[in-house]
């Protein structure tokens, strides 16, 4: 996670570190994972985190929020990776993020895309999805405009 701390995401923070039920048979896969947390960090050093991480967790700055971020979610897909975020009311970028409700939910998520290297797909398909997103949604406007003069 990178960000600014606040008090809502540093209890979801602290309840996930703290307070999860770790099955005993992924107890080994829980006390393996580096956690990083960071804020107030910018530019080639957050980009240095950023490319060597495996999931980039996006959250809510305050409870009850529901609203995607977009510019910060956009960054790490373009980036080639993992997001797995909290789960807004509108999920602009379908099937290229994994969303979670609920720090249990968020853990066992974190665990199902480390067990079989399955973060990896995200990061192999994100950005060529995402341009072909862009290209689809591009000509839709384009035609839009066409049949709008004519």
């Amino acid at each position: 996670f990178y960000g600014v701390l606040t008090p809502y995401r540093s209890k979801i923070l602290n309840d996930f570190v703290e307070g999860v039920n770790v099955p005993q048979n992924l107890t080994n896969i829980y006390l393996n994972v580096n956690y990083v947390f960071l804020w107030n960090m910018h530019g080639s050093q957050l980009d240095e985190f950023i490319g060597r991480s495996k999931i980039i967790l996006n959250l809510n700055p305050y409870e009850g929020e529901c609203r995607q971020q977009q510019t910060r979610i956009f960054y790490t897909l373009i980036n080639n990776k993992c997001v797995l975020s909290e789960k807004n009311k509108i999920n602009y970028y379908g099937d290229m993020i994994t969303e979670f409700s609920g720090v249990q939910d968020m853990f066992n998520k974190i665990i199902d895309l480390l067990e079989n290297d399955k973060w990896k797909t995200y990061t192999n398909n994100n950005f060529e999805q995402y341009s072909k997103k862009l290209v689809h949604e591009g000509e839709q406007m384009f035609a839009h405009l066409l049949n709008e003069s004519n």
